[in-house]
């Protein structure tokens, strides 16, 4: 079993692996490190400072100037986020154009 701070090496590894797959346009493969690490922090209860220094601070009630970015940068957690949204609807978009077109060419096919 590994110890709490291989762990936490691991998770800091997986924040250097996420921006890299950020800049390199690799969204899904960013969006499964971000979630992968959010659920191991979570799972594992790990302490609120390691949170902090992943995720940042997030005070939205206080004042915004407060608010500090982790080894998981916000703005690339949103950019990353919008990416896989846009993809998705791509993709939803492209299906239903090819099931348009089967079903055109079935219609045509059966005359």
């Amino acid at each position: 079993m590994k110890t709490e701070e291989q762990i936490e090496k691991r998770l800091f590894d997986m924040a250097g692996e996420f921006r890299a797959a950020c800049y390199g346009k690799k969204w899904i493969i960013a969006k499964r490190l971000y979630d992968k690490a959010l659920t191991l922090c979570t799972e594992l209860d790990m302490p609120e400072d390691v949170k902090k220094k992943l995720f940042g601070t997030r005070p939205y009630e206080a004042d915004p100037a407060d608010a500090k970015d982790g080894a998981f940068e916000e703005d690339l957690v949103i950019r990353m986020l919008e990416q896989c949204i846009r993809n998705e609807e791509e993709r939803i978009e492209e299906e239903k154009k090819r099931k348009a077109y089967l079903q055109h060419k079935r219609f045509y096919a059966k005359k």
